[in-house]
């Protein structure tokens, strides 16, 4: 009987391993089905070229979608007789231009944009910088409505009248703006940059502007920050620390600008 059943477990052996592979044939062919149906379904929509009036250099740094899928672009070009200049395109869903806005800062030298947000009514809001009056760089931020007209411009100059480039922006539900990047607080080497973070609100009037210098007292530059739902700022870049090199540095900044830690 032994003998009996050792032989039946022998010859079950190839039926199992059959379908064991079997069912690995079927589960790759469905992969195979399902990658092949993933890469037919990506299909390019279109493609929208912007050509500043100067046949110059014109480069996209940020884009942004709002809800209605309407799609906006920001960067520089060459101007026609000027410098680089702001420049922020709207697009429609289908691609289509809906209109181009330069910006040309007040002395004519290299105005670049570095990043875009769109509010819940199609209002638009462009930071990066732009050389100032008797300055250097000054943070540079824009706010045009939903038909592209300008409503208003707000410049942010540090203490050293030297390089200040602003990297990322944010808005909460009250309208108000955020911006955030890099200071320097001296004219000469070293020229020692900070984290600045500004806050405007919807009329772009600066309601505070808070430095971080980081323990090592080098260059320190915020890429990007974030907004939550009570206005609680948080910041975050690299720093220099004390006896390191670079260190990820986030801070958080209450609705009034006190850092929390």
């Amino acid at each position: 009987m032994e003998l009996a059943k050792q032989h039946l477990s022998k010859t079950k052996q190839p039926k199992e391993v059959s379908m064991k592979r079997l069912t690995s044939l079927l589960a790759m062919a469905l992969l195979l089905a399902l990658a092949t149906g993933a890469t037919a379904q990506v299909t390019k929509e279109w493609v929208a070229r912007y050509n500043g009036p100067a046949n110059g250099h014109d480069a996209g740094s940020a884009i942004a979608v709002d809800a209605s899928g309407n799609v906006y672009v920001t960067g520089h070009s060459v101007g026609s007789g000027t410098s680089l200049d702001y420049v922020t395109v709207k697009y429609n869903s289908s691609g289509v231009q809906q209109w181009a806005r330069r910006y040309n800062g007040p002395v004519d030298e290299y105005d670049r944009a570095s990043a875009i947000a769109v509010d819940d009514e199609g209002n638009v809001y462009v930071t990066g910088w732009s050389p100032g009056s008797g300055t250097w760089n000054d943070y540079t931020t824009i706010k045009y409505d939903s038909s592209g007209v300008q409503q208003w411009v707000a410049r942010y100059n540090g203490p050293g009248n030297s390089g200040d480039n602003a990297y990322s922006i944010a808005l909460d539900d009250a309208g108000n703006v955020y911006v955030t990047g890099t200071s320097a607080k001296y004219r000469t080497t070293p020229y020692n940059y900070d984290y600045v973070t500004v806050k405007y609100n919807s009329s772009g009037i600066q309601q505070w502007a808070r430095r971080y210098n980081g323990p090592g007292d080098g260059d320190d530059r915020a890429n990007s920050l974030a907004v939550d739902d009570e206005g609680n700022v948080y910041v975050t870049g690299y720093s220099k620390g004390s006896g390191t090199d670079n260190d990820c540095a986030t801070i958080k900044y209450n609705s009034s600008g006190v850092q929390q830690r």
